[in-house]
């Protein structure tokens, strides 16, 4: 049976049976060479009573036996048959930048082989983990092995192939046929990515036409690879081959990945969006799907405004560490950060949140507000009108509206008056109506989205 779940929700399970059917699944891909990542258990599984919960906001499809499957859907799909964020997430999966900890962001399982809901297309989440994982052998550094070869040399190497020579001319010892084992970069192994990588990027391809960061880094690994890997074709013959030792354990992810390539099965469908695609048991966070997001359609209608708008004076900051203890051994990260170009001071501070943020959900405006303060505590000089914003930028639930909707929670002041300070923090939510991913295509959705960034950037100054 297809059970169907949305964030932060549950599902009556009379029988009882789902979650042990789940826990068995947790026990096989915990034991399973062929798993990335791994299933936040607290969030995923049994819930209170008779029900099975997804408390978090992890979407994707885990095929637990042949009769179980599970589709833990995006909550925006909640509210329409269309699906349209489960038909939008490829285009977003396209503008994400890569993570150090990127296991603890998503979950693939290589092993099981699943059909994806019509207009879902997981290549864009199999090239963002071949490329992060592709840098992590590239850090470590790329395995060298011996190889068998064979060649005609005037110095004898290893040993001389009698056989080979008596079939030649005998008399002729100006070069003897060698046997001999070479270290080498010029592997199976490497060329088994090397010839993965290249084929992956012939098959991404964004509808925009623009070329996204994971695309240039890749192209620069391939370039990287290319002066000392040759490019053959490989098959899953070539991959039953591959031996890694304890020494190159950090090969492993790649492998599997080059092995979900390898089959072809997730290029095989058509072009068309409405086609059925293929992919493996996944799991991702769209907390952290949304705010990379967000953050690439920022920058991009930032630097469009600096372009069309001599008057333009606002300037992206991206994810830059401060803290307010004495030590700087706690810090604390925004999503974004909106500067003057001119005084380079900061305009508004973003935090990202996937979730609809409620009114009276405190936590979820701490980390926003703790940057905003460390933004005051840093600014040298004359601090007395100082004014920071901080802004928690929400996906609202709300399918019938398409537009920003602003509200003020708080603000903080009487904090500076007692240090003789007018500076303030104003605190508030913004939420992007769930109406825009109700467009026709990506294309569309993604203008929609750009507009609604262009009305907030111009609002700041009015807000």
């Amino acid at each position: 049976m297809n059970f169907r779940i949305y964030e932060y929700q549950s599902i009556p399970d009379e029988k009882g049976s789902l979650p042990s059917e789940f826990e068995e699944y947790l026990q096989k891909s915990a034991s399973s060479s062929k798993v990335i990542g791994k299933i936040n258990e607290d969030e995923i599984g049994r819930g209170k009573g008779n029900t099975f919960k997804n408390s978090g906001s992890s979407v994707g499809i885990l095929k637990c036996s042949e009769s179980t499957r599970f589709e833990f859907l995006p909550k925006l799909d909640f509210h329409t048959k269309e699906n349209p964020v489960w038909n939008y997430l490829p285009h977003m999966l396209e503008t994400l930048t890569y993570e150090r900890d990127l296991e603890s962001k998503l979950f693939l399982d290589t092993n099981i082989s699943i059909e994806l809901p019509n207009g879902m297309d997981f290549v864009p989440l199999l090239f963002l983990s071949f490329v992060r994982f592709l840098e992590l052998v590239i850090e470590n550094g790329v395995m060298k092995k011996y190889i068998k070869k064979e060649e005609d040399l005037r110095s004898i190497k290893g040993r001389i192939n009698f056989s080979k020579h008596a079939s030649k001319r005998v008399w002729d010892y100006s070069k003897l046929p060698c046997i001999y084992n070479d270290l080498s970069i010029d592997n199976n192994e490497n060329q088994i990515i090397f010839w993965c990588a290249v084929k992956l990027l012939k098959h991404t391809k964004r509808k925009d036409d623009k070329t996204s960061f994971l695309e240039k880094v890749l192209r620069s690994q391939i370039e990287l690879l290319s002066t000392v890997i040759t490019l053959k074709e490989k098959s899953l013959h070539d991959y039953n081959k591959v031996i890694l030792t304890a020494n190159h354990s950090y090969y492993a992810e790649i492998m599997k990945l080059c092995k979900v390539v390898l089959t072809e099965r997730m290029f095989s469908h058509k072009e068309n969006e409405k086609s059925s695609h293929v992919g493996v048991n996944f799991l991702i966070d769209m907390n952290w799907v949304f705010e990379q997001y967000m953050t690439s359609m920022f920058e991009e209608v930032v630097n469009e405004m600096a372009v069309t708008n001599e008057n333009s004076k606002l300037c992206i900051e991206t994810q830059k560490r401060k803290s307010l203890c004495d030590n700087g051994r706690i810090t604390i990260k925004p999503d974004l950060i909106i500067k003057n170009s001119v005084t380079k001071e900061a305009v508004v501070i973003i935090d990202f949140k996937w979730k609809n943020i409620e009114k009276n959900n405190n936590a979820d405006f701490y980390q926003v507000i703790c940057y905003a303060l460390s933004e005051l505590e840093s600014r040298k000089g004359d601090v007395k009108e100082s004014v920071v914003r901080a802004h928690l930028f929400c996906a609202s639930d709300d399918m019938q509206n398409d537009s920003l909707d602003f509200t003020k929670i708080d603000e903080i002041s009487e904090l500076f008056k007692n240090r003789n300070m007018n500076a303030k923090i104003e605190i508030m939510k913004v939420a992007l109506g769930g109406g825009v991913f109700l467009k026709k295509d990506s294309v569309e959705i993604e203008k929609v989205i750009k507009e609604k960034i262009h009305e907030y950037l111009e609002n700041l100054e009015t807000l």
